[in-house]
């Protein structure tokens, strides 16, 4: 018998625009419409996107809860609705592009193209259509910043792969090719796309794969949301990640205007503010904020609990750079004594799950530390019998 009845329970904290996930057994797609949670109380239908689609004995769906209160219990029944309308888009455009969208907005663009040294998402653009990453080198902009030609707004690279420097696009640098797109989603709760990497030496020669998984949510307002996951695995021998500050797991170029040197602020989940209190410094999230446009926003980036290394360290630096790179202990700690590099060996999988949010005001106006914890611990969802 199908489970029809659902308490989601919230003991600690209020949140508001929760990306949750319910599992259902034997529940099959609608002959007509879609399935949606039904809220006892208000009546209010949440629509329900299955993650997997329609297969096997049962059912993984998402959904996003508008708000619950702190020491608050709702009460849900699985319903079926007229098909609800995708909110959210993963259209692919000319050029090697891949454009993520939410109610007809552009929030980021994928751009997969050879002609780059590795590919990455640019823009990031937050609530009220404003842009929080750098625009150059893709785009000349008034007052951005011209340095690092390799900062390409959102994107993932390490500096010594093997001895292979997958971080610059110096004399002699590595690489990353798009191989092929495993999945393309758009839907009501969700939109994804899902592409495999092949990472590449100097000569051309692929040594690891990398998986990425990028996930927009139908969450408007104060933020946006992005889950980005990457999973690194050997083609055939040992991948070294060296002791190198250069690099990042996952990595941002903020705007010129937000960057610390032009007032913007770093903070992390301990209270770490500035530069100096975050870089080197492990921590589950960072906030890096500042004025863009004509107002203040931010970008949160948060890792996952099941991360190696968690809590990552962070580079992060007040000309606006702000990376995950757990493996730099030599230039974090300033020490010959320590070396973070590690190998990831043939038959292993290393998986990196992110959370970016986009966001209005400071970290602490975004409630940053509780979508955190609703990120790492998610919501207590129980059946009613």
């Amino acid at each position: 018998m199908t489970q029809s009845r659902f308490a989601i329970t919230s003991p600690t904290r209020e949140l508001v625009n929760t990306p949750l996930t319910l599992t259902i057994r034997g529940l099959q797609k609608p002959e007509d419409g879609d399935w949606a949670l039904e809220n006892e109380e208000t009546g209010e239908l949440l629509a329900l996107q299955p993650e997997t689609g329609w297969f096997g004995s049962r059912a993984i769906l998402r959904f996003i809860l508008p708000r619950i209160g702190k020491g608050q219990t709702l009460t849900f029944r699985l319903t079926q609705a007229p098909a609800f309308p995708s909110r959210v888009s993963a259209e692919p455009l000319e050029n090697h592009r891949l454009r993520l969208s939410l109610d007809g907005q552009e929030v980021t663009c994928y751009h997969y193209a050879d002609t780059y040294a590795r590919p990455f998402l640019w823009p990031l653009i937050g609530p009220d259509g404003v842009r929080l990453s750098r625009d150059w080198p893709m785009e000349e902009r008034e007052g951005d910043q011209q340095d690092h030609i390799h900062h390409r707004s959102m994107w993932s690279a390490h500096g010594d792969l093997n001895g292979t420097d997958n971080w610059t696009e110096m004399e002699g640098h590595g690489s990353s090719r798009h191989y092929a797109f495993e999945e393309q989603t758009s839907g009501p709760v969700f939109g994804r796309f899902s592409a495999k990497h092949e990472w590449l030496t100097a000569e051309g020669q692929a040594y690891m794969r990398a998986y990425i998984d990028v996930t927009l949510y139908a969450i408007d307002g104060d933020a946006r949301m992005l889950d980005y996951t990457i999973c690194f695995r050997p083609l055939s021998g040992p991948v070294r990640f060296g002791d190198t500050k250069e690099g990042g797991i996952i990595a941002v170029r903020v705007a010129s205007s937000m960057c610390g040197q032009n007032g913007g602020l770093i903070e992390n989940a301990y209270g770490g503010l500035t530069e100096r209190e975050c870089w080197g410094r492990p921590a589950p999230w960072v906030d890096y904020s500042g004025t863009a446009g004509s107002d203040l926003y931010g970008i949160t980036l948060m890792e996952h609990p099941e991360n190696p290394q968690y809590p990552t360290r962070w580079h992060v630096r007040d000309y606006g750079l702000f990376a995950a790179n757990p493996f730099a202990l030599h230039d974090y700690l300033g020490s010959d004594q320590v070396d973070g590099s590690a190998v990831l060996e043939p038959g292993q999988v290393w998986k990196y799950a992110y959370r970016v949010v986009l966001h209005r005001g400071r970290a602490a106006d975004a409630a940053i530390r509780d979508r955190f914890l609703a990120f790492a611990e998610g919501l207590e969802i129980k059946p009613i019998e």
